[in-house]
């Protein structure tokens, strides 16, 4: 694989139910102040609906 992320297939594996569930209430971005956690950029939902894609900080999915 050429994409430096890709671990083995860990990216095909599911995310956990909970992250799943907190995801879906927007409980991440209001915890986060709807700003990217590795780059400091906010989500602006006004501008073409684009929202931050949500994802383990530490690309860990079994946390």
């Amino acid at each position: 694989m050429s994409n430096p992320s890709y671990i083995h297939g860990k990216s095909a594996e599911p995310y956990d139910l909970e992250f799943v569930r907190i995801r879906a209430s927007g409980e991440i971005r209001r915890r986060d102040g709807y700003t990217c956690q590795k780059c400091g950029i906010p989500e602006i939902e006004e501008i073409n609906n684009i929202r931050l894609p949500l994802h383990h900080i530490d690309e860990n999915k079994d946390t």
